[in-house]
């Protein structure tokens, strides 16, 4: 699995295997994503309307299904997300005591979160479930 590649329009990527076949599956943003429940507004980043998005990106985002390096089916993701403009994806899970941080807006802060890994939004459970439903979808009846 990559999460945060070189490229920073690509969010994550997952090895699967798909009807047998291996596929790679990646999260893809079409642009450079907006901050959501950003560290830059820490008081509200830790509140309850930002509950799993805290130090988060929105934007409009792609899960790309990829077979021997080609694409094969793209999901639009955003229309999932109805009460926003877009897909909101967690970046950095907030540790307990950062609202707490004296100073939390300082650089040194701000370094720090940063410095946390990105939170994985593709888990291998998640992804081997959804190539079984993909595979059980596509079978001819």
């Amino acid at each position: 699995m990559r999460a945060a590649s070189d490229s920073p329009n690509i969010r994550e990527e997952q090895k699967v295997m798909a009807n047998g076949f291996p596929e790679v599956w990646r999260l893809e943003w079409e642009s450079s994503p907006k901050t959501v429940c950003g560290l830059e507004d820490l008081p509200s980043a830790v509140t309850c309307p930002c509950s799993g998005f805290a130090y988060g990106e929105s934007g409009q985002l792609d899960l790309i299904r990829s077979r021997n390096g080609r694409e094969i089916e793209r999901l639009k993701l955003a229309k999932y997300f109805a009460d926003h403009n877009g897909a909101i994806l967690q970046r950095w899970k907030p540790q307990e005591g950062d609202s707490e941080e004296q100073g939390s807006e300082s650089e040194a802060f701000l370094t720090q979160v940063r410095a946390r890994p990105v939170v994985k939004v593709v888990s291998s459970r998640i992804t081997i479930m959804m190539a079984h439903l993909q595979s059980s979808l596509c079978r001819p009846m």
